[in-house]
């Protein structure tokens, strides 16, 4: 397995964040109250109102966060069967927590009480990955 295929569910994790932000960004926009129109024309036309705008788009940013969602407890089991055949203990600790549980190589070697520094870490599993693809 590539570190490409490992960071999979790191990704989706970051991009889940980010939609979850956009959804409570717009759900303020949506349910915030808007200042009366000044201008004074009139406004008409086929425009939907504010309402039905935020809905649709609301509705959207829900699906696509849950469909994240099933990719990414898809993607964890794919993870954690792979590292289970990991023999070494300690390799399987550190991928566990660098891919599984998306930590930085800090809290990796702080975590799994490496006694090295976390470039240490980092190229130790990078190490593993090349020889065991």
């Amino acid at each position: 397995m590539t570190v490409q295929e490992l960071s999979t569910l790191r990704h989706l994790h970051r991009e889940i964040e980010q939609e979850e932000a956009r959804l409570s960004e717009l759900r303020l926009r949506a349910y915030s109250p808007s200042g009366p129109s000044l201008s004074g024309m009139p406004r008409g036309g086929p425009e939907h109102s504010k309402v039905e705008q935020y809905a649709a788009a609301l509705a959207e940013i829900e699906a696509g966060i849950q469909e994240r969602i099933v990719r990414s407890t898809i993607e964890e089991a794919r993870l954690r069967r792979y590292i289970e055949t990991v023999p070494d203990a300690q390799m399987r600790n550190l991928l566990l927590c660098r891919f599984v549980d998306c930590c930085t190589w800090e809290q990796v070697a702080a975590r799994c009480d490496f006694e090295r520094t976390a470039y240490a870490v980092k190229k130790r599993v990078y190490r593993f990955i090349q020889k065991n693809p």
